[in-house]
Parts: C-alpha cells; structure tokens; sequence
C-alpha cells in the first residue's frame, strides 16, 4: 500500500466506523467500545506505517484530487515531519482514550452518539493535519469543533453541560471566521489553496500589508482553538464532558490544532519570520502561562485545575514556537508531544479518581494511594512531568524552551517560562497531597482500584513519561526533521543526551544518579526505623486537642489551606476570576446565538441545525468581504 492511500484511510476509517457506531447501540456497551477502539487502532497503525516513508522523504509527500475544479479546491494532502507528528498524537491517543472508555462509559446511555462523535473527531483531526488545501484544511477544522460540541454537551439532559458545549462552539467558531477569511485573503494573493503552491509562490511583491493580515487572521483562528488569552475561557467549562473526552480534546488534538496552524505557518508565509511577529506570539504564550497557572493555583475541582493548567501548557508550546529558530520550533513541538502524554495521563487519572470516588473535589479525597496504586503510580509520574522534574519528559522539553527563548534573545520570556513552571509545581503538589496523603475521609475506605482497560492507559501513558525524559532521542527523531522542515537547522541529539547552544542535558547520567539518591536514601530510612522506639498505642497517636472529643477527620489538612495566602495577595486578579473573568463576553455570545438557534428550532441541542445557521452566517460575511474586494 501507498502512503497516499494509507493516509486517506487513515482518515477515512473513522467516518465509517462512527457510521456504523449508532446502529450498535442498543449492544452491550462493552462491545461497542471496542468496536470503536479497533477502528481507531486500525488508523494508528496506519499512520505508524507511514511515518518512515514520510521522514525519509527529501521533500514533503504530497497527492492532489480535483473536488471542485472551477473554484480551484483540491482534496488534497501534504505529509510531512509535522503532519505526521500531529497525526501520531492524535491516532496514538485516540486508541488509548477508547481503550479508557470501554469501562468507564459501559454505564452509560447513548453510547453509540458517543463512539459516533469520538470517532467522528478523531478523523476530523487527523484530516485536519494531513490536509494539502487550505479550505479542506478548514472543512475538518470546523468539523472538530462541531463534533466537541457534541462530546462537550453529551449529558445533554444537563443545562451546564450544553450552555457549556455552547460557549465552546462560539469562541472556536469565531476563531474559524477570522481563519476562513484568512484563506480567502491567501487565496486572492496567490491564486491558490494548495500548502504547496504558496509555499512555492508566496504573495507577490507589493502584497507584503494583505500578508500581515493573513497571518493576523490565522493567529486569531490558531488562539481561539488553542486557548490562548483572551478567548481561553471555554476551555475549563468544557470539563463537565466525560473523562476520556477531556483527556483528547485538552491534552491530544482539539488544543493541538492551532499549535499545528502556527507551527504550519513556517510552511506558508515567509513573512512570519519577520521578528515583529515573533514579539506578537511570544507575548501571547507567555501572558497565558502566567494567566493559566495562577488560575490553577486556585482550583479545588480537579478537572477544573487540569484545564487551566492545558491552558498554561499551551502557552509554552506557543512562545516556543514563537520564537523563530529551529531549536525553538523543535522544542514548542516536544513539549506538545509530552504534552499529550503527560496532560492526557493526568486526566485520565482523573477520571479514575472520579469513577472510583464520585467525586471532582480535592477536598473529597485523601489517602487514596493505597486503595489505587497503579493510579497513584501514574498520577505522581506525570505530576512530576508537567511540573518539569527530572528525569521525566517535561523537564526535557522545558529546558529545551528555556535554552532556546535565551538563544533567540528573550531571556525574559525564559524567567516567565521557569516562575510558572515553580508554580506548577506548587499546584500538584496540592494536587498529589489532597488525592493520595493526608488523612483519608470514612467513606473512601473501601475505594477499590479501577478496571483493567483504564490502568493499561494509565500505566502506558506514565512509563511513555519516563521514557522519553530518559531517552529524549526518541521523539527527536521525528521532531527534529519536523522542525527543519519549517525552519531550516538542526538538532544535536544521541540516546545520551541534547547538546545545545545554551548547555547540555544528560538524561542517562542524571537518572542514574537519581536512583542512587533514592536507593540511598531508602537505606537511611529503613537503618533509622530500625532503631525507632517501639510502635505507640492508639491513644498515643490521637491528636493533642486540649481535652475535647473531636473527630480525627475533621483536623483534615484542605486544598483551601496551600493557596490561601496567594488568592489573598492578589485579590483584585482572583476577584475578577470569582465574578466570571471573561465569561460575560463569552456567554454573551453564547446567549445570542442561542437565541438565534431557539427561534430556528425550539430547542437549543438540535447541533446539525444549529451548524447550519452558524454556516449561513459565515457565508453571509465571507460574501460581503469578497463584494468590498471585488
């Protein structure tokens, strides 16, 4: 088989199997599940197949099928280091948010408009990122926003979760409005939608200002889709989805896609490396890490707090990539990769904490560790990754950003990128003491661990943390080519360690001393309880409270207690948080919309009705704009 034809199979597969989806659902719901994760697995391995054929290609692979011929759109494909790494991302972790899903939604109702619409958006991305023709390109990119509306509000019986999915569908449509007119003024420069005829082409002398708004458009599109302040907002809402929807759309594709449309911009506009617009990206990142983290320093709902923190995330990916050179791209898409594994395992932790406890709360939980061990061995694995500690992934790609932001000459951006990594830490150490430690409430002791499908996810996305912070050479070697291939360098990298301008980083050397500090130290440990006095009785080990008879539960160390001092000394900041931040923008979107949707049918989840109405609109403004041209 072709790479071609595998590509387009690779997106096709899923369309058919969420075809197929729905007539299933009165069948045993474990059966659907796996229905829908063989479907998916079959994508993966064939974009796993093709991935060497790709890299060792000297140019991109490119094929190109007249769909309308008269107005110049093309089916039309474009493989390359970054397409194919997008791809990875989003099949790889698509098989494990299934696979995850196989006990965690056997409970529930409407399965098959579940499968239907995961299927249905994992094929959407991958066509988004495989895609050669800017308008085919954004066919799938507004179709991973309409089928997260359908994921988003899938309890649809609930109003929060709709007027959820809601907000979520306006912001990243109004971002596809800016990027839909971006197109069109590429379209109107060049004469094409092709990646590779205006990569080749470019815009013509004396068009440099219709470029400018081009890539202005592009970014709004890119900032709405991946979370970026100000139009961040429907991202922490969308968490009333179910855990395996949270865990793809916030850590493996529907943020991705506008780190994929900036990194691709590298690809169409030469003007993009002009350093004004690298001023523009880097402020952009770094203002949402900062915004991002101190929200989340604050959260007591856990899924709540992993969204703010996809928001910070995302903003790291961002000011790499911003900064313009090969090791700053390189180092924006290691941090997407691990980004994916990390965010996603964290998630999925949370999911299983909920599945197994009921509850969101950091201040329902405690003591957790020893009822759920593979849990809490994944949820510490990937708190320490995100947190950027050695000897795990996100170390590495944090040190990559801070290492190029210094090169590249924003040093300040690398302060910015390090305080919110402190940060970070600060809020899953709060994060691992409230679920794990700490005194556990009555009605936890008999928590049991979860199934077996959901460990296997946990367990596959801890160890990938572990691996690629040991043996970092092992995703650089698609992401270096990657990063070439958009701005032209290299990347020092053995299975030893990264070499670059700044220092270098030996995993294996840093890992092994790790482990000595650890052996020793267990050591310690164990010759000091040796000699310890003799174990205290039970009435030894109550707490001293002057007489009283007060239960031990209610001396519980809270969430509310590590963050108190900081929401205190930035009242003004959290003030505004508590009264919504920029939810009175969003909703009020949101609430017309809604109206519009109300008076075109009578209830507001009709989602195919309501995509129609909003494709109207589109192609009401994109007509006026083309008659002001014309």
């Amino acid at each position: 088989m072709d790479v071609i034809t595998a590509a387009i199979l690779a997106i096709a597969i899923p369309f058919v199997f969420a075809a197929v989806a729905p007539a299933l659902s009165r069948a045993n719901p474990k059966l659907q599940g796996w229905f829908a994760t063989v479907g998916i697995l079959i994508s993966a391995v064939l974009v796993a197949g093709i991935t060497p054929a790709v890299l060792k290609a000297a140019k991109p692979i490119t094929a190109s099928y007249a769909w309308i011929p008269q107005a110049g759109v093309h089916f039309a494909l474009y493989l390359d280091g970054l397409s194919i790494l997008l791809a990875l991302i989003a099949s790889g972790f698509g098989f494990l948010a299934l696979l995850y899903s196989v006990d965690d939604m056997a409970h529930e109702h409407g399965l098959g408009r579940y499968y239907m619409w995961m299927l249905m958006f994992i094929g959407s991305m991958l066509g988004l990122v495989l895609a050669g023709d800017l308008l085919l390109m954004f066919i799938f990119w507004e179709m991973t926003s309409l089928t997260s509306y359908g994921l988003i509000g899938f309890y649809k019986e609930r109003r929060e979760d709709v007027s959820a999915a809601l907000k979520a569908f306006v912001l990243t449509h109004v971002g596809g409005i800016f990027l839909l007119f971006g197109i069109f003024v590429v379209y109107l420069n060049t004469g094409s939608f092709l990646f590779e005829d205006i990569a080749a082409s470019g815009f013509p002398a004396g068009k440099e200002f219709w470029a400018g708004v081009a890539i202005a458009s592009f970014l709004v599109g890119a900032v709405a889709k991946s979370v970026q302040f100000p139009m961040h907002n429907w991202l922490p809402s969308a968490t009333v989805a179910p855990s395996a929807v949270t865990a793809l759309l916030h850590a493996a594709a529907m943020v991705k896609a506008g780190v994929y449309l900036v990194a691709r911009m590298y690809t169409l506009f030469p003007e993009f490396m002009a350093a004004s617009w690298h001023l523009v990206v880097v402020l952009i990142g770094a203002v949402t890490m900062v915004v991002g983290v101190m929200n989340a320093l604050v959260q007591t709902d856990l899924k709540r707090l992993l969204a703010y923190h996809t928001i910070s995330q995302i903003g790291y990916m961002i000011t790499a990539l911003g900064l313009g050179t090969t090791l700053g791209v390189a180092a924006g898409l290691f941090h997407c990769v691990n980004h994916a594994v990390f965010k996603g395992c964290l998630f999925l932790c949370a999911g299983a904490l909920i599945y197994a406890t009921g509850s969101r709360s950091l201040d329902d939980y405690g003591g957790l560790a020893r009822n759920m061990p593979v849990t809490a061995f994944a949820l510490i694995v990937a708190a320490a990754s995100i947190s950027g500690i050695p000897p795990f992934n996100g170390f590495v790609s944090k040190w990559l950003i801070y290492s190029a932001a210094i090169d590249a000459g924003y040093a300040w951006a690398a302060v910015v990128a390090m305080f919110v990594s402190a940060m970070t830490l600060a809020s899953f150490v709060k994060v691992v003491h409230s679920t794990l430690f700490g005194s556990q409430p009555k009605q936890l002791r008999d928590v049991k661990e979860v199934p077996l499908t959901m460990q296997v996810a946990l367990v596959i996305l801890a160890l990938t943390c572990i691996i690629f912070g040991v043996v970092p050479k092992l995703p650089l070697i698609i992401i270096g080519p990657a990063a070439a291939a958009l701005v032209p360098g290299s990347i020092t990298a053995t299975y030893f360690g990264v070499i670059t301008e700044v220092g270098v980083w030996v995993p294996t050397v840093a890992t092994l001393l790790i482990l000595i500090g650890v052996i020793v130290g267990l050591l310690l440990y164990y010759a000091g309880m040796r000699t310890a006095p003799e174990t205290p009785t039970a009435e030894k080990r109550l707490p001293f409270i002057g007489g009283e008879d007060i239960d031990p539960d209610e001396m519980i160390f809270s969430s509310h207690h590590m963050f108190t001092a900081v929401k205190s000394s930035l009242k003004p900041f959290y003030g505004f948080a508590d009264r919504g931040g920029m939810d009175f923008v969003d909703y009020g979107l949101a609430g017309v919309i809604e109206n519009a949707c109300n008076a075109f049918r009578k209830t507001h989840t009709g989602t195919l009705r309501m995509y129609v109405l909003w494709c109207l609109i589109t192609l009401v403004v994109l007509a006026s704009v083309l008659l002001w041209w014309s």
